[in-house]
């Protein structure tokens, strides 16, 4: 079967239109059950495939697949960010043993095939099957399945590549503008089953779509939080599984739940003051020298007494020059009268 995907105008976004596809059974319609994948023949009661599952395909693709608990099965090959082919179907286990019937849908040749996947299954763990197309899925058990889907952790932003964004607000509800005259809108809403997974409900509206005005397809949303950023993983088909979207949405924001605006930001604390520095200390002034004390007074009489004592000293100079003078005059005396006697 061929299949028109103009991925060249939404790489991260992939609408189909199937020609003639045949074989495979109806489409995806959600958990309701109605319309929706065919259940494997010989169904197990508890299908211990269930889970959501990543790894890899045989040609190095990226693969991200759930199993519902009533077998449905829907899973998504990409290269990074750009989905590069699909798969849908059911899926039923016996013991360690698995069998899936599943369309492949091959995003890069515009094919569309039947394949039958029979491998093995650990429960909780691993999965190895491969299709009679060739194709062998290596997977892992993702444990975030076993949360319980929240609307409010899957409100955000998500950029899908060159298509733009798309914000899914706290309800579930989002309407993404593929093209000037086309919306596709709808709702994300828990499953029932209370695993984290959405029943997908989308619609088609204006003009320039790429399928009729009104067209409404159904399938699986689910948040892979082990990414990151976060990748919102979404796959939707008609009933007759001819017309179907499939996208990978990277979060661009944190969630802000709808009415209730950002929370505002919490003010910076106040700077607390430094504390004034203190007054610079001025030496103290050095304290004037104490005057001298004055002299006691003098009594007149000692200044009697210093000249009487002044007159005195004079005396006793006057009879010591007398002195020495007659003295001098006998010495001299007596030198004469000797020489005359030579």
């Amino acid at each position: 079967m061929q299949f028109r995907n103009p991925r060249s105008l939404m790489p991260a976004v992939v609408t189909l239109l199937v020609a003639g596809c045949g074989g495979g059974g109806g489409g995806g319609e959600g958990g309701s059950g109605e319309g929706g994948a065919p259940e494997a023949q010989g169904l197990a009661a508890r299908n211990t495939a269930e889970g959501r599952w990543t790894g890899q395909t045989s040609s190095g693709f990226r693969v991200d697949a759930v199993i519902l608990e009533d077998g449905q099965t829907w899973g998504l090959y990409s290269d990074g960010d750009s989905p590069v082919g699909a798969v849908q179907g059911s899926t039923a286990t016996a013991g360690g043993n698995l069998s899936a019937t599943l369309t492949e849908y091959s995003l890069l040749d515009d094919t569309a095939a039947d394949a039958v996947f029979n491998g093995t299954v650990q429960e909780k763990s691993t999965i190895d099957a491969t299709a009679s197309t060739g194709t062998r899925l290596l997977l892992s058990y993702d444990v975030n399945y076993e949360r319980a889907a929240s609307n409010a952790e899957l409100a955000g932003t998500y950029a899908i590549g060159a298509a733009g964004q798309v914000t899914v607000d706290s309800s579930g509800q989002f309407t993404w503008a593929a093209s000037a005259q086309c919306t596709l809108g709808g709702r994300l809403s828990p499953r029932p089953s209370g695993r984290n997974v959405f029943d997908a409900s989308l619609t088609y509206s204006g003009a320039a779509c790429p399928h009729a005005n009104g067209t409404s397809i159904s399938g699986v949303a689910y948040l892979d939080t082990a990414s990151a950023p976060a990748r919102l993983v979404a796959l939707a088909l008609r009933p007759d599984r001819v017309i179907g979207f499939f996208a990978i949405g990277v979060r661009q924001a944190d969630p802000v739940a709808q009415g209730a605006g950002a929370p505002a930001p919490t003010p910076a604390p106040a700077p607390v003051p430094l504390p004034a520095a203190p007054p610079a200390l001025t030496p103290p002034a050095p304290a004037a020298p104490a005057p001298p004390p004055a002299p006691p007074p003098q009594d007149p009489d000692d200044d009697d007494d210093d000249d009487d004592e002044d007159e005195d000293d004079d005396n006793n100079v006057q009879r010591v020059l007398g002195e020495l003078e007659r003295r001098l005059e006998s010495l001299l005396s007596g030198a004469v009268v000797g020489g005359t006697g030579n």
